[in-house]
This record gives structure tokens, C-alpha cells and sequence, in this order.
């Protein structure tokens, strides 16, 4: 199978919009230096091995799960790489 033709890949290429966004937002979160809110939203099946391997570092096993970390650059960088499959926010 063609890379462009895999549906996580294609789902990738139509977030790259919206990636522009999330780099503004991780930035402003990181300056502030509050902690963050971060769920899963998408099931990781059928997710490259690295990503799933991100979101256990993250603490993150189940669907609708929500941990509370403080925002690193690290951090920023995990949450940026899996981007869509997170919901993410300030308090």
C-alpha cells in the first residue's frame, strides 16, 4: 500500500492546516507556564507503533482518559506528534 493511500497518513495530510494553529496555542501555553489538561479522543488502533508508544508515555491508556501535566517543552513536543488523536487545554 502507497503511503498516501493509508487513512492515517491521508488523515495527517488534513490536519497539516490545522497543525499551524496548534503550534501558536502550545506556544502560548508554554510561555504561561500553566499545567495542561490532555484527553483521548481517537482510538490509537491502527496508529503507528511510536505513536502508541507516546501516548503510554504520556499516561494515557483509554479512550475519554484525562491527565494533567505541566507544560514542557517535552510535553508540548509529545502532544504536538499526536495532535490528533488529543484534546488539549489550559487550566
Amino acid at each position: 500500500m502507497h503511503w498516501n493511500h493509508c487513512p492515517v497518513r491521508r488523515k495527517s495530510l488534513q490536519n497539516a492546516a490545522s497543525r499551524f494553529l496548534t503550534c501558536a496555542v502550545r506556544e502560548q501555553i508554554m510561555e504561561s507556564g500553566k499545567n495542561v489538561r490532555i484527553t483521548l479522543v481517537r482510538s490509537p488502533i491502527a496508529t503507528p507503533a511510536r505513536h502508541r508508544k507516546t501516548l503510554a508515555g504520556l499516561g494515557l491508556r483509554r479512550m475519554n482518559q484525562t491527565v494533567e501535566r505541566s507544560a514542557t517543552p517535552a510535553l508540548m513536543g509529545m502532544v504536538a506528534q499526536i495532535g490528533y488523536m488529543l484534546k488539549c487545554e489550559e487550566f
